[in-house]
């Protein structure tokens, strides 16, 4: 039942932003605020129970995770696309490099310029994939985009969130479900930066997987990751501490429990995303084999903020609600519902864990080489 309302609860909040999200008759700048009320929505679909009552918001409760299904799984590949001319050949070298390519769907929020983007909108058509089109003079930023494309999970036993940017090797498949198979958590996720590649098909040598660190607190008081040492040494996914917005890999109840905020606009996602999925039980680790790479400098990549003249106020907006989810400065009035931290495991704890604080903006020794203060895997 508790699967079931929170379907119904992402499913709702989907479909209102949608709806005022995109509508063309807000300024962009109003869009986000008005989106705010969808929040209230959530007490109607999923009420709160008498034991959360010390929550100041609505939490989505830990699921009972069923038996991971390794046997016989499907994959649901998610991507957020803006104007990426690297869509389509990355779709074909997923099936093409697939262990079992007919057990994989696309679900991609395609974000386009009617007039110059529509032949890229056709070729995507003509693969097993589930798409929401969005003109991107109207979207709200990546964050926006992939919690959008949650709604297209349907029966997918895994989900596999990238950018729109990727190469892989062959039987990635097989390979990611092997090494999160070998997570000693009964809520697992495989996240890191992937090495890197080069259209259309270069991957410079000397890459290794690595771990993802802490690495600085940038001017507005956000913490930021970098590629760490490698771990190709290692013969199981280490546990770890951070989730890559680029690259996520865990079972479908992920999505449930930990919905992406539409309300953030880019930086301060991965931050926000790992404290969330912490506190709600689930542990991070990093894959110690290559099964994925992904192209960085993207020199001449249109972005959002390229036609979009108000997106600083989307960045400023994000940046505000980033340091309220971290408790950087406090809730006061505000209800984050759905998307605040989880109380399977406290805030606090997760800061000790990493060896950080989000207040001092302090960072330790341990942090900055991305290894945990301790060994703690959740018994939810």
């Amino acid at each position: 039942m508790m699967e079931s309302s929170l379907q119904m609860l992402v499913a709702q909040s989907i479909k209102t932003l949608d709806s005022i999200l995109i509508n063309e008759n807000l300024p962009p700048s109003e869009r986000a605020a008005v989106a705010f009320k969808i929040l209230e929505m959530a007490r109607t679909i999923t009420p709160i129970a008498a034991s959360d009552a010390r929550s100041p918001g609505l939490e989505t409760q830990p699921l009972l995770l069923p038996k991971l299904n390794f046997t016989d799984p499907k994959l649901f590949l998610h991507l957020a696309a803006y104007r990426d001319s690297e869509l389509i050949p990355t779709l074909k070298d997923a099936l093409k490099k697939a262990h079992r390519p007919e057990k994989i769907s696309f679900g991609i929020v395609w974000q386009f310029l009617p007039g110059e983007d529509e032949s890229i909108t056709e070729k995507v058509q003509e693969f097993p994939c589930k798409m929401i089109e969005i003109d991107a003079r109207k979207s709200l930023g990546v964050c926006w985009a992939r919690s959008l494309g949650q709604s297209l999970l349907h029966d997918e036993d895994f989900i596999l969130q990238l950018d729109s940017h990727h190469r892989f090797i062959e039987g990635w498949d097989s390979l990611l479900l092997q090494q999160l198979a070998q997570c000693p958590s009964p809520k697992p996720v495989l996240s890191a930066y992937t090495p890197p590649y080069i259209p259309p098909d270069e991957i410079p040598p000397g890459y290794p997987c690595t771990r993802l660190t802490a690495h600085h607190f940038d001017e507005h008081g956000i913490l930021s990751f970098i590629a760490g040492e490698s771990l190709a040494s290692c013969s199981e996914p280490p546990l770890g501490m951070f989730l890559a917005g680029g690259f996520i890999f865990a079972p479908r109840q992920f999505y449930l429990e930990v919905p992406y905020d539409p309300f953030l606009y880019f930086r301060g996602e991965e931050i926000t995303l790992s404290t969330r999925a912490w506190t709600k039980g689930w542990d991070i680790f990093y894959p110690y084999q290559i099964t994925i790479y992904h192209y960085y400098t993207r020199t001449n990549a249109k972005k959002h903020w390229d036609i979009n003249s108000e997106w600083y106020k989307l960045e400023q907006q994000s940046r505000e609600r980033i340091k309220k989810i971290l408790r950087i400065t406090p809730l006061e009035s505000d209800n984050l519902e759905i998307y605040d931290l989880g109380n399977t495991r406290s805030l606090e704890d997760y800061q000790s864990f990493c060896g950080i604080n989000f207040k001092t903006q302090e960072i330790s020794e341990t942090a900055q080489k991305g290894i945990p203060t301790k060994s703690v895997i959740s018994n939810s």
